[in-house]
């Protein structure tokens, strides 16, 4: 009978597994990479070497490790692209932007692009199925927009009834981890090869400001990688303010551990002219990062601007014109200058510091501040510090 071996602090485990039970041969010299040795200490003693064993007394997980490869003929096959130059097969994704800026309408058009083989903004992509994780409109609605959008693309609808599913789980109210599970459990979702959770909110149940609560949220859609064989594409919305003169990994709102964890981070934001004028800028690990897409929204669809006409357009709020953006950002220019001149020499200041040096408001320079790339602002209970970004 193997038992694990009791009495054994899992401190002295940790730091000398040798020296940890009285049981260990004085003689017997662990090498923790071989498997024979766990199986020797087994057979002389009945009990689990403790060196195997995490600080909860649980088996340590395994790892693979292996030596570089400098013969090119043996590296493995890098994974095929789904979407040219920006997703691969079993990747992951993020498309962000600011409310009402017809995300919701980019990414089915995307995922009718992927469904019949056909280019996303001029983009080719990879024919494959497609799961549409509808969080936010009824069933009614999502058909109607998705076959709307078929239409207007012109594409072979056949292999859309044949390659596109969509899933309504806007009354179920599943958080990550159990429409995750829901997923895996339905065979109708074997052989998809990109999976759209819209939006991101709708199956987050903790707080976006959480790292933590964030990391779990991204070992979620690891699982849907891992066990489904699938890509992954969460849409996410941007954080309060004006985003054109953030960088593009926190742009979206809470944490910044979604944009950083993924494959590929596409942005969408307004930029000036005419009708319904957008830009999408990519952040991406394992291609070269191509040229940032001009489109404009065309009800149902968006269309690239391939003439160039929008090349050079500035961004803008999509709530505000670009005067009201320039007097914004001349003003939080203001406030980044006071900060830091008081910030000299030392390693926080009190905001009371600023609001005398302005005459302007606390909560107003905590929201400008906001948008600030270099300052940050704290509060407590009855104080409110301004310190340089980590």
């Amino acid at each position: 009978m193997v038992k694990v071996i009791e009495n054994t602090e899992p401190q002295a485990v940790a730091e000398c597994p040798e020296k940890a039970n009285a049981a260990t041969p004085a003689n017997f010299v662990p090498d923790y990479n071989s498997i024979a040795n766990v199986a020797a200490f087994l057979f002389q003693n009945g009990t689990i070497p403790p060196w195997t064993l995490n600080p909860n007394g649980q088996p340590a997980p395994h790892i693979d490790i292996e030596p570089a490869i400098m013969e090119e003929g043996k590296l493995p096959q890098p994974p095929s692209a789904l979407i040219e130059g920006v997703l691969p097969e079993k990747g992951k994704m993020v498309l962000t932007g600011a409310p009402k800026t017809w995300k919701s309408f980019l990414v089915v058009q995307l995922g009718v692009s992927i469904a019949t083989g056909t280019a996303w903004l001029g983009v080719p992509c990879k024919l494959g199925k497609v799961l549409y994780v509808n969080l936010e409109i009824d069933r009614a609605q999502f058909m109607r927009r998705l076959f709307d959008i078929a239409q207007g693309l012109g594409v072979d609808t056949g292999l859309v009834e044949q390659n596109f599913q969509v899933a309504h789980g806007i009354d179920a109210g599943l958080p990550i981890d159990q429409l995750v599970s829901a997923i895996l459990a339905n065979d109708k979702a074997e052989g998809s090869s990109l999976v759209i959770i819209d939006p991101v909110y709708k199956a987050f149940p903790g707080s976006e400001n959480d790292q933590e609560d964030m990391r779990e949220f991204c070992s979620h859609l690891d699982r849907l990688t891992h066990k489904l064989g699938s890509a992954v594409l969460a849409v996410h919305h941007q954080s309060k303010g004006f985003q054109g003169h953030k960088d593009m990994a926190d742009r979206g709102s809470g944490s910044g551990v979604l944009s950083r964890d993924v494959d590929a981070l596409v942005d969408v934001c307004r930029i000036e002219g005419e009708g319904n004028a957008m830009r999408a800028t990519f952040l991406l690990r394992g291609y070269p990062e191509p040229d940032p897409i001009e489109y404009t929204f065309e009800h149902p669809i968006c269309v690239r601007d391939t003439e160039g006409k929008l090349a050079t357009a500035r961004y803008t709020n999509p709530h505000g014109t670009s005067h009201q953006n320039d007097q914004r950002l001349k003003k939080l220019a203001l406030i980044e200058n006071v900060c830091e001149t008081l910030l000299q020499g030392r390693t926080k200041i009190d905001r009371k510091e600023i609001e005398e040096e302005l005459g302007m408001k606390g909560k107003t320079i905590s929201k400008y501040l906001e948008d600030s790339k270099h300052f940050v602002a704290k509060s407590g209970d009855n104080f409110c510090h301004v310190m340089r970004r980590p």
